[in-house]
């Protein structure tokens, strides 16, 4: 019996404390407890905080070098620059290089539903350190209920536009019925069309095949005839008695040398 109540205090007494280890390890990971002492302090100066909150993780270019300590609303008189309304006081805990004057600060997550953090860009490393106390400024960066709201305001104004337009032109959803049903008959005309000018072509191919043969002799004959009138014409023009006296004749290019050239045959012109 002793046995039994001695087992069942054990049991007990180790529910208690795996109780009591993950009240700690809950209690650490909800208020950002850590155990490092110390760290840098870096002030943050932002235009929103919206998805931020304290003990929100800090990143360089990615790592994990801090959390967030405080946020604090900046009054008129506070601000360098009337658009940052909120100082952010960033503890350093971790190993980091010290900050350019050109190194941006920004809101980002690894996913949607992802918890936000605070990224820190390293900057150029030709760029100054940035001076102890003065803030860090932060990338104005659209937040993913931005974008919603910006999605959903022009949808409305669509809306809006689509409702004035049929108010205005009730007839319009008609008029773009009958656009698109003489849109369809005239694509059933042209597919008609195009069968009826293959069935043409097929039945005339031949008749189509021997006039461009045709066509082809003729314009050899003309290549021909053309280029002895050129010479003939230029003979006259230089020698025009040798239309009554005659003389020695011409060195013409045979009429296959004529055929055979890509391009134009010189008149040969009468000797002097």
């Amino acid at each position: 019996m002793k046995n039994k109540n001695l087992s069942d205090y054990i049991i007990a007494a180790a529910v208690i404390g795996c109780s009591a280890v993950l009240l700690t390890a809950l209690t650490i990971a909800l208020t950002g407890w850590e155990s490092k002492s110390g760290g840098k302090i870096i002030l943050v100066d932002m235009p929103s905080v919206i998805g931020l909150r304290e003990n929100s993780q800090v990143r360089y270019a990615g790592a994990h070098v801090g959390k967030v300590m405080s946020i604090k609303p900046l009054a008129w008189n506070e601000r360098a620059n009337p658009k940052y309304a909120v100082r952010i006081m960033v503890k350093i805990t971790g190993p980091m290089p010290d900050l350019k004057e050109d190194s941006i600060a920004s809101i980002n997550s690894d996913t949607i539903l992802a918890e936000k953090f605070l990224d820190i860009s390293p900057g150029s490393p030709e760029a100054r350190n940035l001076p102890p106390n003065q803030p860090l400024l932060c990338r104005d960066v659209a937040s993913f209920d931005d974008l919603s709201r910006a999605g959903m305001n022009s949808l409305t104004r669509l809306n809006d536009i689509l409702d004035k337009l049929q108010n205005d032109h009730s007839d319009l959803p008609a008029k773009i019925s009958s656009m698109l049903d003489n849109a369809d008959m005239l694509a059933k005309n042209a597919d008609t069309l195009v069968k009826q000018l293959n069935v043409v072509l097929k039945e005339h191919e031949h008749d189509m095949d021997q006039g461009i043969q045709d066509l082809r002799v003729v314009m050899q004959n003309m290549k021909v005839v053309s280029t002895y009138a050129k010479t003939l014409s230029g003979t006259l023009a230089h020698k025009p008695w040798r239309i009554v006296w005659g003389t020695t004749p011409n060195e013409l290019p045979s009429e296959a040398e004529i055929l055979k050239a890509d391009k134009p045959i010189p008149a040969t012109m009468p000797k002097e």
